[in-house]
Protein backbone atom coordinates (compact mmCIF):
# COMPACT_ATOMS: atom_id res chain seq x y z
CA UNK A 1 0.00 0.00 0.00
CA UNK A 2 0.96 3.83 -0.88
CA UNK A 3 0.39 6.07 2.24
CA UNK A 4 -0.07 9.99 1.49
CA UNK A 5 1.49 11.77 4.36
CA UNK A 6 0.03 14.96 3.14
CA UNK A 7 -3.61 13.19 3.64
CA UNK A 8 -2.78 10.15 5.67
CA UNK A 9 -4.92 8.27 3.14
CA UNK A 10 -3.71 4.65 2.14
CA UNK A 11 -4.04 4.00 -1.85
CA UNK A 12 -3.46 0.45 -3.76
CA UNK A 13 -0.18 0.82 -5.88
CA UNK A 14 -2.48 1.21 -9.60
CA UNK A 15 -3.99 4.05 -8.02
CA UNK A 16 -1.82 6.43 -7.48
CA UNK A 17 0.34 6.79 -11.42
CA UNK A 18 1.75 10.39 -10.81
CA UNK A 19 3.52 10.94 -7.52
CA UNK A 20 4.99 13.99 -6.00
CA UNK A 21 8.91 12.86 -5.13
CA UNK A 22 8.62 12.19 -1.78
CA UNK A 23 5.14 12.61 -0.90
CA UNK A 24 4.16 8.75 -0.57
CA UNK A 25 5.63 6.07 1.34
CA UNK A 26 5.27 2.48 1.13
CA UNK A 27 3.76 0.25 4.08
CA UNK A 28 2.94 -2.85 4.85
CA UNK A 29 5.73 -4.93 3.67
CA UNK A 30 7.86 -7.25 5.61
CA UNK A 31 11.34 -6.02 5.40
CA UNK A 32 12.71 -3.85 8.52
CA UNK A 33 13.45 -0.39 6.34
CA UNK A 34 13.73 2.72 7.87
CA UNK A 35 11.14 5.27 7.00
CA UNK A 36 13.27 7.22 4.92
CA UNK A 37 13.88 3.84 2.62
CA UNK A 38 10.27 3.26 2.54
CA UNK A 39 9.57 6.43 0.93
CA UNK A 40 9.27 7.11 -2.74
CA UNK A 41 12.47 9.84 -4.25
CA UNK A 42 12.23 10.80 -7.97
CA UNK A 43 12.99 10.74 -10.51
CA UNK A 44 12.99 6.65 -10.77
CA UNK A 45 11.61 3.49 -9.08
CA UNK A 46 14.21 1.83 -6.60
CA UNK A 47 14.51 -1.11 -8.38
CA UNK A 48 13.40 -3.16 -4.77
CA UNK A 49 9.85 -1.33 -5.38
CA UNK A 50 9.53 -1.99 -9.50
CA UNK A 51 7.28 -5.63 -8.62
CA UNK A 52 5.55 -3.61 -6.31
CA UNK A 53 4.39 -0.86 -8.20
CA UNK A 54 3.02 -0.54 -12.16
CA UNK A 55 5.15 0.60 -14.54
CA UNK A 56 2.76 3.45 -15.03
CA UNK A 57 3.00 5.69 -12.32
CA UNK A 58 5.50 8.68 -12.81
CA UNK A 59 7.28 11.22 -10.68
CA UNK A 60 5.56 14.78 -11.07
CA UNK A 61 7.82 17.29 -12.47
CA UNK A 62 7.68 21.30 -13.07
CA UNK A 63 5.19 22.45 -16.12
CA UNK A 64 7.20 22.74 -18.45
CA UNK A 65 4.58 25.13 -19.26
CA UNK A 66 5.30 27.12 -16.89
CA UNK A 67 9.04 26.72 -16.05
CA UNK A 68 12.10 27.12 -18.81
CA UNK A 69 14.67 24.62 -18.28
CA UNK A 70 16.55 27.67 -17.10
CA UNK A 71 14.05 27.72 -14.51
CA UNK A 72 14.66 23.61 -13.60
CA UNK A 73 18.71 24.92 -13.19
CA UNK A 74 17.89 27.57 -11.00
CA UNK A 75 15.52 25.26 -8.65
CA UNK A 76 18.41 22.24 -8.80
CA UNK A 77 21.26 24.79 -7.46
CA UNK A 78 18.88 26.53 -4.94
CA UNK A 79 18.37 23.60 -3.25
CA UNK A 80 21.65 22.60 -3.28
CA UNK A 81 22.30 25.67 -1.41
CA UNK A 82 19.77 24.77 1.19
CA UNK A 83 21.12 21.60 1.67
CA UNK A 84 24.40 22.86 2.19
CA UNK A 85 23.22 24.95 4.83
CA UNK A 86 21.02 22.69 6.40
CA UNK A 87 23.62 20.04 6.72
CA UNK A 88 26.11 23.09 8.42
CA UNK A 89 23.28 24.29 10.79
CA UNK A 90 22.57 20.72 12.00
CA UNK A 91 26.25 19.61 12.62
CA UNK A 92 26.22 23.21 14.49
CA UNK A 93 23.83 23.39 16.69
CA UNK A 94 22.89 20.44 19.47
CA UNK A 95 19.27 19.61 19.95
CA UNK A 96 18.72 21.31 23.18
CA UNK A 97 20.42 24.22 21.90
CA UNK A 98 17.46 26.22 21.26
CA UNK A 99 18.74 29.62 22.42
CA UNK A 100 21.35 29.72 19.98
CA UNK A 101 19.89 27.71 17.56
CA UNK A 102 19.17 29.93 13.94
CA UNK A 103 17.38 28.58 10.68
CA UNK A 104 19.30 31.25 8.42
CA UNK A 105 21.68 31.06 5.99
CA UNK A 106 24.92 30.37 8.33
CA UNK A 107 28.45 31.97 7.97
CA UNK A 108 29.86 28.07 7.49
CA UNK A 109 28.53 28.68 4.26
CA UNK A 110 31.43 30.30 3.10
CA UNK A 111 33.51 27.06 2.93
CA UNK A 112 31.47 25.94 -0.06
CA UNK A 113 32.31 29.66 -1.59
CA UNK A 114 36.14 29.13 -1.45
CA UNK A 115 37.82 28.46 -4.25
CA UNK A 116 38.51 24.68 -5.14
CA UNK A 117 40.61 23.02 -7.12
CA UNK A 118 39.18 23.59 -10.45
CA UNK A 119 38.16 27.43 -9.49
CA UNK A 120 42.13 27.76 -9.30
CA UNK A 121 43.01 25.41 -12.15
CA UNK A 122 40.45 27.39 -14.73
CA UNK A 123 41.99 31.13 -12.91
CA UNK A 124 45.52 29.29 -13.36
CA UNK A 125 44.47 28.71 -17.03
CA UNK A 126 43.19 32.69 -17.67
CA UNK A 127 46.16 33.76 -16.14
CA UNK A 128 48.22 31.90 -18.38
CA UNK A 129 46.83 32.61 -21.56
CA UNK A 130 46.33 29.08 -22.34
CA UNK A 131 42.94 28.36 -23.62
CA UNK A 132 43.68 31.55 -25.93
CA UNK A 133 47.35 30.89 -27.13
CA UNK A 134 45.04 26.96 -28.30
CA UNK A 135 42.40 29.25 -29.96
CA UNK A 136 44.27 31.69 -31.31
CA UNK A 137 47.17 28.92 -32.94
CA UNK A 138 45.39 25.35 -33.05
CA UNK A 139 47.04 22.21 -33.94
CA UNK A 140 45.83 20.96 -37.64
CA UNK A 141 46.90 18.03 -39.45
CA UNK A 142 46.73 18.60 -43.83
CA UNK A 143 44.19 16.38 -45.07
CA UNK A 144 43.79 15.86 -48.82
CA UNK A 145 40.27 15.07 -50.47
CA UNK A 146 39.93 14.93 -54.51
CA UNK A 147 37.45 17.16 -56.52
CA UNK A 148 37.19 17.54 -60.14
CA UNK A 149 39.15 20.75 -61.18
CA UNK A 150 39.72 22.81 -64.37
CA UNK A 151 43.16 21.86 -66.06
CA UNK A 152 44.56 25.00 -65.12
CA UNK A 153 43.94 24.56 -61.47
CA UNK A 154 45.20 21.47 -60.86
CA UNK A 155 48.79 20.81 -58.69
CA UNK A 156 48.52 17.75 -57.71
CA UNK A 157 46.69 14.58 -59.34
CA UNK A 158 44.64 11.81 -57.70
CA UNK A 159 45.90 8.41 -57.74
CA UNK A 160 42.89 7.26 -59.95
CA UNK A 161 43.10 10.76 -62.71
CA UNK A 162 43.76 8.62 -65.79
CA UNK A 163 41.27 5.65 -65.02
CA UNK A 164 38.74 8.50 -64.59
CA UNK A 165 39.46 10.84 -67.32
CA UNK A 166 39.00 7.83 -70.21
CA UNK A 167 35.69 7.09 -68.19
CA UNK A 168 34.32 10.64 -68.81
CA UNK A 169 34.26 11.65 -72.06
CA UNK A 170 32.07 15.27 -71.00
CA UNK A 171 36.16 16.12 -68.97
CA UNK A 172 37.74 15.99 -72.92
CA UNK A 173 38.91 19.26 -74.38
CA UNK A 174 39.32 17.72 -77.14
CA UNK A 175 40.59 13.88 -78.90
CA UNK A 176 43.81 13.93 -80.96
CA UNK A 177 45.92 11.64 -82.80
CA UNK A 178 47.84 11.79 -80.06
CA UNK A 179 45.93 11.67 -77.20
CA UNK A 180 43.65 13.65 -75.22
CA UNK A 181 43.76 16.93 -74.42
CA UNK A 182 41.93 17.12 -70.92
CA UNK A 183 39.25 20.05 -69.68
CA UNK A 184 38.68 18.63 -66.58
CA UNK A 185 40.95 16.22 -63.96
CA UNK A 186 40.74 14.76 -60.64
CA UNK A 187 42.81 16.21 -58.51
CA UNK A 188 44.12 15.86 -54.89
CA UNK A 189 43.15 18.44 -52.77
CA UNK A 190 44.78 19.52 -49.92
CA UNK A 191 43.29 21.17 -46.56
CA UNK A 192 44.06 22.05 -43.39
CA UNK A 193 41.90 19.96 -40.61
CA UNK A 194 41.00 21.16 -37.89
CA UNK A 195 38.68 19.00 -36.03
CA UNK A 196 41.77 17.25 -34.84
CA UNK A 197 41.26 14.90 -31.41
CA UNK A 198 43.07 17.30 -29.34
CA UNK A 199 40.83 19.95 -30.53
CA UNK A 200 37.69 18.46 -30.00
CA UNK A 201 38.75 18.13 -26.28
CA UNK A 202 39.57 22.11 -26.21
CA UNK A 203 35.89 22.79 -27.51
CA UNK A 204 34.25 20.48 -24.74
CA UNK A 205 36.33 21.27 -21.99
CA UNK A 206 35.34 25.31 -22.94
CA UNK A 207 31.76 23.71 -22.59
CA UNK A 208 31.90 21.52 -19.49
CA UNK A 209 33.64 24.66 -17.63
CA UNK A 210 30.93 26.86 -18.74
CA UNK A 211 28.67 24.49 -17.84
CA UNK A 212 30.04 24.25 -14.56
CA UNK A 213 30.57 28.09 -13.97
CA UNK A 214 26.89 28.51 -14.79
CA UNK A 215 25.64 26.19 -11.98
CA UNK A 216 28.02 27.82 -9.84
CA UNK A 217 26.96 31.31 -10.83
CA UNK A 218 23.38 30.36 -9.82
CA UNK A 219 24.23 29.41 -6.43
CA UNK A 220 26.20 32.09 -5.60
CA UNK A 221 23.55 34.70 -7.07
CA UNK A 222 20.92 32.76 -4.62
CA UNK A 223 23.15 33.60 -1.62
CA UNK A 224 23.80 36.88 -2.94
CA UNK A 225 19.81 37.76 -3.60
CA UNK A 226 19.04 36.17 0.25
CA UNK A 227 21.34 38.41 1.87
CA UNK A 228 19.84 41.60 -0.16
CA UNK A 229 16.76 41.18 0.82
CA UNK A 230 17.35 40.86 4.16
CA UNK A 231 19.25 44.09 3.54
CA UNK A 232 16.52 45.41 2.00
CA UNK A 233 13.60 44.35 4.33
CA UNK A 234 10.71 47.22 4.13
CA UNK A 235 9.89 48.12 7.60
CA UNK A 236 7.34 50.36 6.17
CA UNK A 237 5.05 47.79 5.82
CA UNK A 238 5.88 45.20 8.50
CA UNK A 239 5.64 45.37 12.05
CA UNK A 240 8.65 46.80 14.02
CA UNK A 241 8.68 43.32 16.34
CA UNK A 242 8.83 41.33 12.92
CA UNK A 243 11.71 42.93 11.84
CA UNK A 244 13.00 42.87 15.07
CA UNK A 245 12.58 38.95 14.99
CA UNK A 246 14.12 38.31 12.15
CA UNK A 247 17.52 40.74 12.58
CA UNK A 248 17.51 38.42 16.23
CA UNK A 249 16.98 35.32 14.40
CA UNK A 250 20.09 35.99 11.64
CA UNK A 251 22.32 37.72 14.59
CA UNK A 252 22.45 34.38 16.30
CA UNK A 253 24.08 32.69 13.81
CA UNK A 254 27.09 34.72 13.30
CA UNK A 255 27.27 35.14 17.72
CA UNK A 256 30.27 32.61 18.08
CA UNK A 257 31.98 32.74 14.60
CA UNK A 258 34.49 34.89 13.29
CA UNK A 259 33.08 35.99 9.92
CA UNK A 260 30.27 38.59 9.75
CA UNK A 261 27.47 39.31 7.89
CA UNK A 262 29.32 41.41 5.47
CA UNK A 263 32.25 39.32 5.59
CA UNK A 264 30.00 36.31 3.86
CA UNK A 265 28.28 39.37 1.52
CA UNK A 266 31.78 40.83 0.43
CA UNK A 267 33.30 37.47 -0.89
CA UNK A 268 29.91 35.69 -1.96
CA UNK A 269 30.12 39.33 -4.53
CA UNK A 270 33.87 39.09 -5.09
CA UNK A 271 33.62 35.05 -5.67
CA UNK A 272 30.53 36.18 -8.54
CA UNK A 273 32.13 38.65 -10.13
CA UNK A 274 35.17 36.14 -11.10
CA UNK A 275 33.00 33.68 -12.04
CA UNK A 276 30.87 35.70 -13.96
CA UNK A 277 34.44 37.52 -15.92
CA UNK A 278 35.33 33.93 -16.51
CA UNK A 279 32.09 32.73 -17.64
CA UNK A 280 32.62 35.80 -20.45
CA UNK A 281 36.05 34.77 -21.48
CA UNK A 282 34.23 31.25 -22.04
CA UNK A 283 31.44 33.23 -24.12
CA UNK A 284 33.96 34.68 -26.44
CA UNK A 285 36.03 31.44 -27.20
CA UNK A 286 32.79 29.56 -27.84
CA UNK A 287 32.31 32.37 -30.53
CA UNK A 288 35.67 32.14 -32.04
CA UNK A 289 36.62 30.30 -35.00
CA UNK A 290 38.30 27.10 -33.79
CA UNK A 291 35.14 26.73 -31.11
CA UNK A 292 32.63 27.25 -34.08
CA UNK A 293 34.35 24.53 -36.21
CA UNK A 294 34.33 21.90 -34.47
CA UNK A 295 31.16 19.97 -34.59
CA UNK A 296 28.37 20.07 -31.90
CA UNK A 297 28.50 15.95 -32.30
CA UNK A 298 31.58 15.78 -31.76
CA UNK A 299 32.43 14.06 -28.33
CA UNK A 300 35.71 12.67 -26.41
CA UNK A 301 35.31 9.98 -23.75
CA UNK A 302 35.74 11.13 -20.46
CA UNK A 303 39.27 9.62 -20.03
CA UNK A 304 41.68 11.27 -22.32
CA UNK A 305 43.83 9.48 -24.68
CA UNK A 306 47.64 10.15 -24.27
CA UNK A 307 48.78 11.73 -27.85
CA UNK A 308 51.70 13.26 -28.54
CA UNK A 309 50.22 16.97 -28.94
CA UNK A 310 48.60 16.31 -25.17
CA UNK A 311 52.04 15.31 -24.09
CA UNK A 312 53.68 17.42 -25.42
CA UNK A 313 52.73 20.88 -26.57
CA UNK A 314 52.38 22.61 -23.10
CA UNK A 315 49.34 24.65 -23.79
CA UNK A 316 47.38 21.46 -25.18
CA UNK A 317 49.00 19.58 -22.11
CA UNK A 318 47.60 22.28 -19.76
CA UNK A 319 44.65 22.17 -21.37
CA UNK A 320 44.79 18.26 -20.83
CA UNK A 321 45.32 18.74 -16.96
CA UNK A 322 42.29 21.52 -16.79
CA UNK A 323 40.36 18.88 -18.05
CA UNK A 324 41.36 15.61 -15.40
CA UNK A 325 40.71 18.66 -12.82
CA UNK A 326 37.06 18.99 -14.43
CA UNK A 327 36.61 15.38 -14.21
CA UNK A 328 37.51 14.89 -10.65
CA UNK A 329 35.13 17.46 -9.51
CA UNK A 330 32.81 15.94 -11.99
CA UNK A 331 32.24 12.55 -10.88
CA UNK A 332 31.57 14.49 -7.29
CA UNK A 333 28.43 15.50 -8.33
CA UNK A 334 27.02 13.31 -10.57
CA UNK A 335 25.63 10.25 -9.02
CA UNK A 336 24.80 6.77 -9.73
CA UNK A 337 20.70 6.62 -9.58
CA UNK A 338 21.23 4.55 -6.32
CA UNK A 339 23.44 7.51 -4.80
CA UNK A 340 20.99 9.87 -5.77
CA UNK A 341 18.07 7.54 -3.75
CA UNK A 342 20.47 7.53 -0.70
CA UNK A 343 20.82 11.32 -0.96
CA UNK A 344 17.66 12.39 -0.85
CA UNK A 345 16.72 9.71 1.77
CA UNK A 346 19.88 11.58 4.29
CA UNK A 347 18.05 14.82 2.86
CA UNK A 348 14.98 13.69 4.52
CA UNK A 349 16.56 13.08 7.98
CA UNK A 350 18.46 16.48 8.22
CA UNK A 351 15.41 18.34 7.14
CA UNK A 352 13.45 16.33 9.22
CA UNK A 353 16.17 17.63 11.89
CA UNK A 354 16.40 21.14 10.94
CA UNK A 355 12.27 22.04 10.74
CA UNK A 356 11.99 20.07 14.28
CA UNK A 357 14.54 22.24 15.68
CA UNK A 358 12.40 25.18 14.65
CA UNK A 359 9.22 23.96 15.61
CA UNK A 360 10.40 23.45 19.50
CA UNK A 361 12.19 26.77 19.02
CA UNK A 362 8.72 28.44 17.93
CA UNK A 363 6.65 27.16 21.14
CA UNK A 364 9.75 28.65 23.36
CA UNK A 365 9.39 31.71 21.71
CA UNK A 366 5.61 31.47 21.88
CA UNK A 367 5.87 31.47 26.08
CA UNK A 368 6.07 27.52 25.83
CA UNK A 369 7.74 25.32 28.13
CA UNK A 370 8.96 21.98 26.99
CA UNK A 371 9.78 18.75 28.90
CA UNK A 372 11.15 15.90 26.81
CA UNK A 373 9.02 12.74 26.82
CA UNK A 374 9.12 9.32 24.71
CA UNK A 375 7.04 10.52 22.01
CA UNK A 376 7.92 13.97 21.92
CA UNK A 377 7.52 16.86 24.08
CA UNK A 378 4.76 18.23 26.98
CA UNK A 379 4.08 22.16 26.62
CA UNK A 380 3.29 24.44 29.71
CA UNK A 381 2.90 27.88 29.65
CA UNK A 382 2.87 29.73 32.84
CA UNK A 383 2.79 26.54 34.58
CA UNK A 384 -1.39 26.50 33.99
CA UNK A 385 -1.61 25.37 30.63
CA UNK A 386 -0.26 22.58 29.18
CA UNK A 387 -0.16 20.61 25.52
CA UNK A 388 1.39 18.30 23.85
CA UNK A 389 4.02 17.77 20.98
CA UNK A 390 4.30 14.25 19.39
CA UNK A 391 7.04 13.42 16.93
CA UNK A 392 7.09 10.49 15.14
CA UNK A 393 9.98 10.08 13.74
CA UNK A 394 8.48 10.32 10.02
CA UNK A 395 8.54 13.99 8.63
CA UNK A 396 5.32 14.80 11.07
CA UNK A 397 4.85 16.92 14.38
CA UNK A 398 1.25 16.61 16.11
CA UNK A 399 -0.01 19.23 18.47
CA UNK A 400 -2.30 17.68 20.87
CA UNK A 401 -4.94 19.18 23.71
CA UNK A 402 -7.13 16.56 25.17
CA UNK A 403 -6.46 14.57 22.67
CA UNK A 404 -7.66 16.53 20.21
CA UNK A 405 -5.06 17.42 17.64
CA UNK A 406 -5.12 21.61 17.56
CA UNK A 407 -2.38 21.31 14.46
CA UNK A 408 -0.30 18.79 11.74
CA UNK A 409 2.58 19.50 10.45
CA UNK A 410 4.02 17.79 7.45
CA UNK A 411 7.60 17.66 6.29
CA UNK A 412 8.49 17.54 2.39
CA UNK A 413 12.41 17.91 1.82
CA UNK A 414 11.69 17.64 -1.31
CA UNK A 415 10.48 20.72 -3.74
CA UNK A 416 6.89 20.84 -4.11
CA UNK A 417 5.93 20.62 -8.04
CA UNK A 418 2.63 18.79 -7.56
CA UNK A 419 -0.21 21.63 -6.41
CA UNK A 420 -1.43 20.54 -2.85
CA UNK A 421 -5.62 21.38 -3.23
CA UNK A 422 -7.19 23.66 -0.53
CA UNK A 423 -9.22 20.36 0.36
CA UNK A 424 -6.32 18.06 0.64
CA UNK A 425 -4.95 20.12 3.83
CA UNK A 426 -7.50 20.86 5.91
CA UNK A 427 -7.76 24.08 8.72
CA UNK A 428 -4.86 23.12 10.76
CA UNK A 429 -2.99 21.24 8.49
CA UNK A 430 0.52 22.76 7.32
CA UNK A 431 3.16 21.12 4.38
CA UNK A 432 6.48 22.20 4.56
CA UNK A 433 8.67 22.19 2.19
CA UNK A 434 11.97 23.93 1.18
CA UNK A 435 10.78 25.19 -1.93
CA UNK A 436 7.48 25.29 -3.80
CA UNK A 437 7.34 25.25 -7.38
CA UNK A 438 4.19 25.39 -7.96
CA UNK A 439 1.64 28.22 -8.99
CA UNK A 440 -1.32 27.31 -6.18
CA UNK A 441 -2.31 29.72 -3.69
CA UNK A 442 -2.57 27.36 -0.68
CA UNK A 443 -1.96 29.45 2.78
CA UNK A 444 -1.11 26.13 4.50
CA UNK A 445 2.21 25.43 2.09
CA UNK A 446 5.01 26.96 3.48
CA UNK A 447 8.73 27.54 2.08
CA UNK A 448 10.53 26.51 4.87
CA UNK A 449 14.61 26.86 4.28
CA UNK A 450 17.93 28.66 5.09
CA UNK A 451 17.06 30.86 2.32
CA UNK A 452 13.68 31.42 2.85
CA UNK A 453 12.90 34.68 5.05
CA UNK A 454 9.28 34.74 6.11
CA UNK A 455 8.73 30.98 6.27
CA UNK A 456 9.43 30.44 9.95
CA UNK A 457 7.18 33.34 11.20
CA UNK A 458 4.72 32.29 8.49
CA UNK A 459 4.19 28.88 10.43
CA UNK A 460 5.03 30.42 14.15
CA UNK A 461 1.11 32.63 13.32
CA UNK A 462 -0.21 29.52 12.21
CA UNK A 463 0.51 27.44 15.24
CA UNK A 464 -0.12 30.28 17.82
CA UNK A 465 -3.72 31.28 15.89
CA UNK A 466 -4.47 27.22 15.98
CA UNK A 467 -3.56 27.49 19.64
CA UNK A 468 -6.01 30.80 20.19
CA UNK A 469 -8.85 29.16 18.44
CA UNK A 470 -8.68 25.90 20.38
CA UNK A 471 -8.18 28.32 23.71
CA UNK A 472 -11.18 30.47 22.90
CA UNK A 473 -13.30 27.64 22.28
CA UNK A 474 -12.56 25.76 25.25
CA UNK A 475 -13.12 29.43 27.06
CA UNK A 476 -16.83 30.00 25.59
CA UNK A 477 -18.15 26.57 26.46
CA UNK A 478 -20.40 26.17 29.17
CA UNK A 479 -20.35 23.82 32.45
CA UNK A 480 -21.42 21.13 31.39
CA UNK A 481 -23.56 21.20 34.70
CA UNK A 482 -25.37 23.32 37.09
CA UNK A 483 -22.64 25.03 39.11
CA UNK A 484 -23.78 24.96 43.27
CA UNK A 485 -24.81 28.41 44.71
CA UNK A 486 -21.62 28.63 46.09
CA UNK A 487 -19.58 28.33 43.11
CA UNK A 488 -22.30 30.45 41.27
CA UNK A 489 -21.78 33.14 43.46
CA UNK A 490 -18.02 33.83 42.81
CA UNK A 491 -18.53 34.00 39.15
CA UNK A 492 -21.60 37.10 39.75
CA UNK A 493 -19.76 40.18 38.82
CA UNK A 494 -16.96 38.60 36.62
CA UNK A 495 -16.58 38.96 32.98
CA UNK A 496 -14.12 36.21 32.78
CA UNK A 497 -13.99 32.89 34.47
CA UNK A 498 -10.74 34.00 36.26
CA UNK A 499 -10.74 33.10 40.43
CA UNK A 500 -8.23 34.62 42.85
CA UNK A 501 -6.61 32.03 45.12
CA UNK A 502 -9.37 32.37 48.21
CA UNK A 503 -11.98 31.62 45.62
CA UNK A 504 -10.08 28.46 44.17
CA UNK A 505 -10.59 27.52 47.79
CA UNK A 506 -14.27 27.86 48.06
CA UNK A 507 -15.08 26.26 44.58
CA UNK A 508 -12.57 23.63 45.74
CA UNK A 509 -15.06 22.81 48.89
CA UNK A 510 -18.22 22.76 47.12
CA UNK A 511 -16.84 21.23 43.92
CA UNK A 512 -16.12 17.27 43.21
CA UNK A 513 -12.96 16.59 41.37
CA UNK A 514 -14.02 16.25 37.67
CA UNK A 515 -15.80 19.70 38.14
CA UNK A 516 -13.15 21.74 39.57
CA UNK A 517 -10.53 20.54 37.59
CA UNK A 518 -12.46 22.32 34.67
CA UNK A 519 -13.34 25.42 37.27
CA UNK A 520 -9.35 25.42 37.08
CA UNK A 521 -8.46 25.00 33.42
CA UNK A 522 -11.23 28.17 32.67
CA UNK A 523 -9.31 29.83 35.01
CA UNK A 524 -5.85 28.99 33.77
CA UNK A 525 -7.08 30.13 29.93
CA UNK A 526 -8.72 33.41 31.16
CA UNK A 527 -5.45 34.07 32.51
CA UNK A 528 -4.14 33.07 29.12
CA UNK A 529 -6.09 34.83 26.95
CA UNK A 530 -4.50 38.24 28.98
CA UNK A 531 -1.23 37.26 28.17
CA UNK A 532 0.46 39.24 25.30
CA UNK A 533 -0.03 37.13 22.46
CA UNK A 534 3.53 37.95 21.26
CA UNK A 535 5.98 38.35 24.29
CA UNK A 536 3.65 36.49 27.13
CA UNK A 537 3.57 39.20 29.60
CA UNK A 538 0.40 39.50 31.69
CA UNK A 539 -1.65 42.71 31.10
CA UNK A 540 -2.09 44.95 33.87
CA UNK A 541 -5.48 45.43 35.33
CA UNK A 542 -5.78 48.99 34.33
CA UNK A 543 -5.27 48.16 30.73
CA UNK A 544 -7.80 45.78 29.75
CA UNK A 545 -11.04 46.81 28.87
CA UNK A 546 -13.64 44.24 29.19
CA UNK A 547 -17.50 44.33 28.99
CA UNK A 548 -18.32 40.83 29.19
CA UNK A 549 -17.42 37.80 28.83
CA UNK A 550 -17.88 37.65 24.86
CA UNK A 551 -15.62 40.99 24.75
CA UNK A 552 -12.54 42.66 25.60
CA UNK A 553 -9.25 44.58 24.22
CA UNK A 554 -5.84 44.82 26.86
CA UNK A 555 -2.66 46.29 25.56
CA UNK A 556 0.69 44.61 26.54
CA UNK A 557 2.66 46.30 29.62
CA UNK A 558 5.90 45.29 27.70
CA UNK A 559 7.07 48.86 26.45
CA UNK A 560 9.79 46.88 24.11
CA UNK A 561 6.65 44.90 22.71
CA UNK A 562 3.48 47.46 23.13
CA UNK A 563 0.90 44.70 21.56
CA UNK A 564 -2.98 44.98 21.63
CA UNK A 565 -5.18 42.46 21.43
CA UNK A 566 -9.14 41.94 21.39
CA UNK A 567 -11.98 39.26 21.30
CA UNK A 568 -15.04 40.33 20.10
CA UNK A 569 -17.24 37.12 20.06
CA UNK A 570 -20.14 38.73 18.55
CA UNK A 571 -17.83 39.62 15.45
CA UNK A 572 -16.44 36.21 15.57
CA UNK A 573 -13.48 37.51 15.93
CA UNK A 574 -10.15 37.63 17.65
CA UNK A 575 -7.61 40.39 16.19
CA UNK A 576 -3.74 40.72 17.49
CA UNK A 577 -2.39 44.38 16.84
CA UNK A 578 -3.50 45.93 13.11
CA UNK A 579 -4.79 42.28 12.17
CA UNK A 580 -2.48 42.23 9.16
CA UNK A 581 -1.63 38.73 7.63
CA UNK A 582 1.93 39.33 6.85
CA UNK A 583 3.58 39.63 10.04
CA UNK A 584 3.75 36.35 11.43
CA UNK A 585 2.60 35.97 14.85
CA UNK A 586 3.27 39.73 15.26
CA UNK A 587 -0.24 40.42 14.13
CA UNK A 588 -3.33 38.27 12.21
CA UNK A 589 -7.19 38.11 12.55
CA UNK A 590 -8.74 34.68 13.60
CA UNK A 591 -12.03 33.62 12.36
CA UNK A 592 -13.41 31.83 15.06
CA UNK A 593 -16.07 30.42 13.22
CA UNK A 594 -13.83 28.16 11.93
CA UNK A 595 -13.58 24.56 13.80
CA UNK A 596 -10.74 22.76 15.76
CA UNK A 597 -9.59 20.13 13.71
CA UNK A 598 -10.15 16.32 15.05
CA UNK A 599 -7.42 13.46 15.04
Amino acid sequence: MLRDRVTSKAFKPGEVTCIQSGRYALVGRDDKDSFEQSLLFGPTIPAKFEKILPSEVVFAAPSEELFSNDDIFKVEQQLRVIYDAIYQINDKYDATELSKFSHFLPPEISKNITPNELDKGIEEAFDNGILFQINSSPRMSMRYDTDLLPTSRVKRYANNYQAHLVAHSECWQQRTIVGIVPKKLMAKVSEDEVAIYENIVFARLVDNLFNYLTMYQLRLEEIVTFIGRFGTLDGSNKDHRYITQLTQEWGRAYEDSDDSLEQLQNQTESTLESVKSSLRKLSQLRSDKLYQSIPRTAKVPMELKQTNILVHDKNYRRAAKLWRTWLKNFNTDKLTPQQALEQKQQNFLQYQTYIDQMVRQIFVNLGWCLTKESTGYNLSHDNTFKLRLEHTKQGKWQLIRKEAVIARIVALSEPLVQEISEGELPEGEFLVCPENNTIGDNDNVIAISPIELHGKEILAGKLQQQILKMIIGEYLTDFKVTLPTAIQALYEGKHDYKLSEEEHFIAKKHANTELYRTIVTKSNISKYLKQCPVCSQQAYENSINQSSKYYFTANCRNKACKATWTLDVKKSLFKLNDGSSSNGRFSFNINLALPVINP
